[in-house]
C-alpha cells in the first residue's frame, strides 16, 4: 500500500514540474492520463479494499464506509472517463449549431442550439467582466425551448449539461461547454459516503481521534492557555533637502492634516471598477512607492495631496524606495540611501535613465530575470505611479454624467465627457482646490473640496457607496489590525513556547496568573482578528478568501482558533497556534503580496468558493500546528538530558500532533472533494490536474501515509513519526506557496536556472534539518527506537 501510494504521489509531483517546462499535454500524456498511472490508481484502491476485508474493517462501520467510498468514487470516475464525453461549441448571435467539438472531432448532438443574444456585464467604468450570459433557443425535433446559461448557472437537457465557458474575442458570440456524465450519480454517492464516514468517525467514541483526545485530556503537559514596531528612519534623505523644501514639508505636515482626512473621503474608481474611498488608493500608492505607511511624518493622504499640488517640489524629495545597489549606482546615488527622488530617474537632458534597462528586462522571460532585473521593473512601476499622481490621471475621482458604463475619470480626461457648463464649474472648483493647496491655504481648499464631493454624489449616484460602507472601509484601513496582530501573536507565541519548555525541562510550573493573562489576551486577539476579517468581508462584498493575502489572513485566524478551541490543556498547542498565526500574518505582509481589495472574477461568484476554500485553509491551520508540535517534540528528543517527565511530554506531543493531523486531513479531503463538486457544477469537470489541486492531492496522500505510520510496528518510533510529521508540512507549503511562485510559468527547471528561495525560508529550513539530525543522533545514542506505548 505504501509503495503504491508513494508512486501515485511521486508521479503526480514529477508531472507538475514536467507541465511547468513542457506543457499540460505532455504531463497528461505521460502521467495523468497514461495507462500506467490508471493501473497504479486502480491497484491502490483494490489493495485498500483487500486490507479493509482482511482486517475485518467492516466491524467498524464508519471506518469501513469512508475507506471503501474511494472505490465507489473510482467507479464513478471510470464511468465518466470511458462512457461520458465533454466538448465545446462556439456560436455567434443568430447562428445555430448542432455539433460539438470533442477531442478535436465534431460529434453530433440530439438537438441544436441557436444563440439569440450574448450579454456581457462589466464592473462600472472598467473592462473587467462581472458576468456573462447566453440567451439560447434549444430546437429538439418539434420542440422549442427558450433558456439562458450564465457563469455558475448551467442548465440540464436530455442528459446533457450546458455550461457558460467563455466568449468570442469580439464579444458577439459565446463559447459553451457541453458534457454528458453517466458517472455523476455514482461519484456523488461516493462523495456522500466519504463525507459521512469522515465526519461521524471523528465523533465516534472508539475512533482513533477520540482515543487520542482521551489520552490528551488525562495528560499533565502544562497549564491552561485558551487561546516592536519597525520604524523607518528618513532623516538621512531629508537632511539633503533645501531650506525652502524643508520649510514647505513642515508647513504641509502641520497644516494639511484636517484637509487630508477630508481629501481621503472623496471616492475614486479603481482599475477594476470598484468605487472606494480615495484614502484607500492613497494608502496603496504610498505603500507601493515607499513600502511604508508614512513619509517624513506625513500620512498617505498628505503625501498624495502634495504630489498633486506641488509636483515641482515633490520631484526633488526622496520618496521612491530603491533596494538594489546596482540601480542606485546607475541613478548616481549613494549605496547608503534608502529612497531616491523622482528627478533622479532622469538625466540632465530629461531622458529616463532606466529606459533601456526596462526594455531589455521586459523582453526576458520571467524566470530569466535576476533580483536586480526584477527590481528595475518594480522601480519603473513606482516611477509611473508617481507620474500619474502628479498629472492626476491615476485619481479617477470625477464621474462622467449620464455615462451608461458608469466610468469615472481623472483630472485630464474628464473634460472630454462634460458639457460646457459642467466643464466650467468643475474646472473652477478643481483648479481652485489645487491652487489653494499650492498656496498652503488649506481652509479655502476645504471649501472647494466640498464642491468636488457634491459633484461626485450628484453625477455618480448610481454607484456611489452608502455612508456606512465608506466609514467601514476607512475604519478598517485606519485600524490596520493585521500587522499589529502579527506582532502580538509572535510575541505571545514565543513567550508561551519559552514557558512550556521551561516547565518541561525544569519540571516547574510557572505562576498561574501568567497563564490566565495569556489566555485572556489570546481570546481577545482572536475576537479582534475575526472582527477585522468581517470588516474586510463587508467592504469587499465577498468572503475574504479570493486571493493570496486574504487566504493567508484567514489561515492565520483558523490556526489560532484551532489551537485555542481544540486543545486547551496544552501550553505547547496554544502557543504553537499563536506562533503559527503570527507566521502566516508575517508572510501575508511581505512586499510581494498585495493586500488590495479587488472585485471578483465571474467564476468566483459562487457560494461554493466560500465553502470549498474556507474548509481547505482551515485544514492548513491544523497541519501547521501539528508541524510545530512535532518540531517541539524533536527538540525535546534532542536535548542531552532525558527524564521521565520529558518522555511523557514527547508522547503527549505525539498524540496532539496526530490528533491535529487527523482533523487537518479530514478537512483537506472534504474541502478538495467539495471543490470537485464546485468545478463539476460550474464548468463540467471534477478534476483538471492543475498544479494547485495536484499538490493538494499529493498532500492528502502524504498525510494519509504519516497518520498510518503507527501500523508499521517494525519500524515505527517517536522520532520517525515526528520527523515525517514535520517534513509532511512541506507538501502544504508547496501547495500554497510553491505552486504560486515556482509552478506558474515563472521558472524553467529544464534550463537549469537557480530557484530563488527567500533567505528566511532557507534559514528556517536549515534549523529544522539540524534539529531533526540532532534528535536522531540523540535517540540512537540512547539505544532505543522510542516506540510509543500502547500504539494501536
Amino acid at each position: 500500500m505504501y509503495i503504491l501510494m508513494g508512486v501515485l504521489a511521486v508521479g503526480a509531483a514529477v508531472a507538475t514540474f514536467v507541465e511547468n517546462d513542457h506543457g499540460t499535454e505532455v504531463a497528461r500524456a505521460y502521467v495523468y492520463d497514461s495507462l500506467w498511472y490508471e493501473i497504479v490508481l486502480t491497484l491502490t484502491v483494490m489493495n485498500l479494499l483487500a486490507v479493509a476485508f482482511k482486517t475485518h474493517m467492516y466491524k467498524r462501520l464508519l471506518v469501513f464506509v469512508f475507506h471503501t467510498s474511494f472505490a465507489v468514487i473510482l467507479v464513478g470516475a471510470g464511468l465518466t472517463r470511458y462512457f461520458g464525453h465533454e466538448g465545446q461549441v462556439s456560436i455567434r448571435e443568430g447562428q445555430t449549431q448542432g455539433e460539438v467539438y470533442v477531442d478535436g472531432n465534431l460529434v453530433p448532438l440530439p438537438f441544436s442550439l441557436q444563440l439569440q443574444k450574448f450579454e456581457m456585464l462589466r464592473y462600472p467604468g472598467s473592462r473587467s467582466p462581472s458576468g456573462y450570459t447566453s440567451y439560447i433557443t434549444i430546437y429538439d425535433k418539434n420542440e422549442k425551448h427558450e433558456v439562458w446559461v450564465s457563469v455558475n448557472a448551467p442548465i440540464d437537457y436530455r442528459g446533457y449539461r450546458i455550461f457558460q465557458a467563455s466568449y468570442l474575442p469580439d464579444e458577439e458570440g459565446t463559447v459553451l461547454s457541453i458534457n454528458r456524465d453517466p458517472g455523476k450519480e455514482v461519484t456523488y454517492l461516493g462523495y456522500a459516503l466519504l463525507f459521512m464516514g469522515l465526519l461521524l468517525n471523528i465523533a465516534h467514541p472508539k475512533s482513533r481521534f477520540r482515543v487520542l483526545i482521551r489520552r490528551i485530556n488525562h495528560s499533565t503537559i502544562a497549564s491552561v492557555l485558551l487561546c516592536g514596531v519597525v520604524l523607518h528612519s528618513e532623516q538621512a534623505e531629508a537632511s539633503s533637502l533645501s531650506p525652502f523644501i524643508a520649510q514647505y514639508l513642515d508647513d504641509h505636515r502641520e497644516g494639511s492634516r484636517e484637509l487630508s482626512e477630508q481629501f481621503g473621503r472623496l471616492m475614486v474608481q479603481s482599475r477594476m471598477g470598484r468605487i472606494k474611498p480615495l484614502d484607500t488608493l492613497n494608502r496603496e500608492v504610498l505603500r507601493k512607492v515607499t513600502q511604508s505607511s508614512s513619509l517624513y511624518g506625513m500620512n498617505h493622504n498628505q503625501v498624495v495631496l502634495g504630489l498633486l499640488s506641488r509636483p515641482n517640489i515633490w520631484k526633488k524629495i526622496p520618496l521612491i524606495r530603491v533596494k538594489s545597489n546596482r540601480v542606485k549606482e546607475k541613478l548616481e546615488q549613494s549605496s547608503k540611501v534608502k529612497m531616491v527622488s523622482f528627478q533622479a530617474f532622469f538625466d540632465t537632458k530629461g531622458e529616463y535613465r532606466l529606459e533601456q534597462d526596462v526594455a531589455q528586462v521586459s523582453a526576458m522571460l520571467p524566470f530569466e530575470r535576476s533580483e536586480d532585473e526584477k527590481e528595475i521593473l518594480k522601480l519603473d512601476e513606482r516611477v509611473s505611479i508617481v507620474l500619474m499622481v502628479q498629472k492626476g490621471t491615476l485619481l479617477k475621482i470625477f464621474p462622467a454624467p449620464d455615462d451608461p458604463s458608469y466610468s469615472w475619470y481623472g483630472f485630464i480626461r474628464i473634460w472630454d465627457h462634460l458639457s460646457d457648463d459642467q466643464t466650467d464649474a468643475l474646472q473652477d472648483s478643481s483648479r481652485s482646490f489645487i491652487d489653494a493647496v499650492f498656496a498652503r491655504n488649506y481652509n479655502q481648499a476645504s471649501l472647494h473640496l466640498e464642491e468636488m464631493l457634491h459633484f461626485q454624489k450628484r453625477h455618480g449616484a448610481e454607484v456611489y457607496p452608502d455612508e456606512f460602507s465608506i466609514t467601514m472601509e476607512l475604519v478598517y484601513h485606519h485600524l490596520n489590525l493585521f500587522p499589529k496582530l502579527m506582532l502580538i501573536y509572535l510575541c505571545l507565541g514565543f513567550l508561551g513556547i519559552f514557558v512550556a519548555f521551561y516547565e518541561s525541562l525544569r519540571q516547574k510550573q510557572v505562576c498561574s496568573w501568567l497563564s490566565r493573562s495569556l489566555s485572556l489576551c489570546a481570546v481577545m486577539l482572536l475576537i479582534m482578528h475575526g472582527t477585522a476579517l468581517a470588516m474586510r468581508a463587508y467592504v469587499s462584498g465577498h468572503m475574504p478568501l479570493s486571493d493570496t493575502y486574504e487566504s493567508l489572513i484567514a489561515i492565520a485566524f483558523f490556526s489560532v482558533a484551532a489551537g485555542l478551541c481544540c486543545a486547551r490543556r496544552s501550553l505547547f498547542v496554544s502557543s504553537s497556534s499563536l506562533l503559527m498565526g503570527g507566521i502566516f500574518l508575517f508572510v501575508a505582509h511581505l512586499n510581494s503580496i498585495d493586500p488590495e481589495i479587488t472585485n471578483l472574477v465571474p467564476v468566483l461568484k459562487s457560494l461554493w468558493l466560500s465553502i470549498h476554500v474556507s474548509v481547505i485553509i482551515s485544514s492548513y491551520g491544523f497541519f501547521g500546528i501539528a508541524c510545530l508540535l512535532s518540531f517541539f517534540s524533536l527538540i525535546l528528543m534532542a536535548v542531552p538530558c532525558t527524564t521521565c517527565s520529558i518522555s511523557k511530554q514527547v508522547r503527549n506531543l505525539a498524540d496532539l500532533s496526530e490528533a491535529y493531523q487527523i482533523l487537518g486531513l479530514t478537512l483537506l479531503v472534504i474541502g478538495n472533494f467539495l471543490g470537485a463538486i464546485w468545478a463539476n457544477e460550474s464548468w463540467g469537470r471534477y478534476w483538471g490536474w492543475d498544479p494547485k489541486e495536484t499538490w493538494a492531492y499529493i498532500a492528502i496522500i502524504t498525510y494519509a501515509l504519516v497518520i498510518h505510520l503507527r501500523l508499521l510496528k517494525a519500524v515505527y518510533s517517536e522520532v520517525l513519526q515526528a520527523t515525517c510529521s514535520v517534513l509532511a508540512f512541506s507538501t502544504i507549503l508547496m501547495t500554497y506557496f510553491g505552486v504560486n511562485f515556482y509552478l506558474s510559468g515563472k521558472h524553467s527547471y529544464a534550463t537549469g536556472d537557480p530557484i530563488l528561495v527567500p533567505r528566511w525560508a532557507i534559514i528556517m529550513g536549515s534549523i529544522v534539518l539540524v534539529v531533526i539530525a540532532l534528535a536522531w543522533v540523540r535517540q540512537k545514542r540512547l539505544g532505543t527506537r522510542g516506540r510509543l506505548d500502547g500504539v494501536n
